[in-house]
């Protein structure tokens, strides 16, 4: 994945060169300015179809040089947004709810959908600015809907493996389980 930026001298790469799948910012001809994103954690997709199956980045404001994308930084299994300078500094999750985002932008990046949900939450659609600031909610879940079926709903969890690395893992207890 490669975004050129309007000012017709830098593009963003991602890149797992340090072991995570992170953000990078070249000059045009190939020289590394400085590596945007950065930690024990990868930028993920923002979800979608086929072609965002690698799409991390949801937006670019190069008026205010802000890089805006998804990633498993709070966990291996929930995506999150964020919004970052072009130097890597003010990251910022806009993101509040624990679970899945999926982020769909306006073509200006002033705006963005948020189709959330959790484990235990249905999906619900809402309209933000790109400060994260909540403008209306679109589709609220309905959980009475699903009352009547006593749903049992998963508890996330995650296993440590033998390097350390905590695996996820889900259980699902028997109702009026003791």
């Amino acid at each position: 994945m490669v975004h050129f930026l309007k000012d017709g001298k830098h593009f963003i790469w991602a890149s797992e060169r340090d072991g995570y799948n992170h953000l990078y910012l070249y000059q045009m001809d190939g020289k590394l300015v400085n590596q945007i994103t950065k930690g024990p954690w990868s930028i993920h997709s923002a979800g979608g179809g086929v072609y965002w199956l690698r799409q991390a980045v949801t937006a670019i404001d190069n008026e205010n040089n802000l890089i805006y994308f998804t990633a498993l930084k709070k966990s291996s299994i929930e995506r999150h947004l964020y919004r970052i300078k072009f130097d890597g500094t003010q990251q910022e999750r806009l993101t509040k709810e624990d679970g899945t985002h999926r982020i769909t932008f306006s073509p200006d990046s002033k705006y963005y959908f948020d189709a959330y949900s959790n484990i235990s939450s249905l999906p619900s659609l809402a309209l933000y600015k790109n400060s994260g600031e909540l403008i209306k909610i679109i589709a609220r879940p309905h959980p009475e809907k699903l009352a009547k079926f006593d749903i049992q709903y998963p508890e996330l969890l995650t296993i440590p493996a033998r390097d350390g690395f905590p695996l996820p893992a889900e259980l699902l207890k028997p109702k009026d389980f003791n």
